[in-house]
């Protein structure tokens, strides 16, 4: 019998959550950015029409400063899967330290907004719809981030105060604390 085994782009979701290699020493940066490359590589050699792997090393370079790589990886993970929630939010936060926060409004709203109707009815037949929410709760704590960056005070503060009693009541608390402390 074999065990679960966690894929590298799932474990760098995981620890994506709340922000929490922004802050993080660089040998820590530099074991996430391995571990991204190396779920890249796994995705191409298997073939995978995700933009999970791509879009997780996007943010990892985001994190790290290394924008302009970072930019051309998170176009490749939207190439790859224009749908996909993650690939989204990974070009969202490229354009956010790019400086460029109306894009990222637009296109986290555009992503977001795509989305709802599934979650509504997800909600409705599933009270706990973990493989969404995590995604969601990452594009709208980054649509908050930018909408303070581009001005939007108001806008973002209220976006910060929903998310953060949803993420109490879901029990995320890495994604309160994350939107409690940008507020």
């Amino acid at each position: 019998m074999l065990a679960h085994v966690r894929s590298p782009s799932r474990e760098i979701h995981s620890r994506m959550q709340g922000g929490q290699f922004r802050s993080c020493i660089p040998s820590l940066s530099h074991t996430a950015e391995a571990m991204a490359r190396a779920a890249v590589e796994q995705h191409e050699r298997a073939h995978v029409d995700s933009s999970e792997a791509a879009a997780a090393l996007a943010r990892v370079l985001v994190a790290a400063g290394k924008i302009e790589e970072a930019h051309t990886v998170a176009a490749t993970a939207v190439a790859r899967a224009p749908d996909e929630l993650n690939g989204q939010i990974a070009a969202a936060d490229v354009e956010l330290s790019e400086k460029h926060p109306e894009l990222a409004i637009v296109r986290l709203n555009k992503a977001v907004a795509a989305r709802l109707p599934a979650i509504v009815r997800l909600n409705k037949a599933v009270a706990a719809r973990l493989p969404e929410v995590p995604h969601r709760f990452d594009a709208e704590l980054l649509l908050a981030r930018a909408l303070s960056a581009a001005g939007k005070t108001q806008e973002a503060e209220s976006r910060f105060r929903t998310l953060a009693a949803e993420a109490r009541q879901k029990r995320f608390a890495l994604v309160e604390k994350a939107a409690l402390e940008k507020r």
